[in-house]
């Protein structure tokens, strides 16, 4: 299982956490998100990802292929914002980066 953090304005996943050895290791505020993936790892913090603006969600099933801010999580159903991912792959193609595939 994972934990995902989602944008109130638009239901999109911005941040899904699935190697977290305890989600009690996550500190969510009105400021940021961070968290340790692994123990004695280096911490990792998400300033944009706060609770003013995003929920946490637990126990989320992870998708097949997650990325952030081109998929939206709405009542435990992921879908592809199609729109937003070819934005980011015609922008990724004109510098020559490979395209991003993200699956349901």
């Amino acid at each position: 299982m994972a934990t995902a953090f989602r944008r109130k304005s638009d239901n999109k996943v911005v941040v899904l956490l699935t190697y977290l050895t305890d989600i009690n290791n996550i500190d969510f505020t009105n400021t940021n998100m961070s968290c340790t993936i692994k123990n004695g790892g280096k911490q990792l913090t998400f300033n944009d990802v706060n609770t003013n603006d995003f929920e946490r969600i637990d126990d989320v099933t992870p998708p097949t292929s997650f990325r952030g801010n081109c998929m939206t999580y709405i009542d435990g159903t992921w879908a592809v914002d199609n729109n937003y991912v070819n934005v980011i792959n015609n922008t990724r193609t004109s510098i020559g980066l490979e395209e991003v595939n993200p699956q349901v």
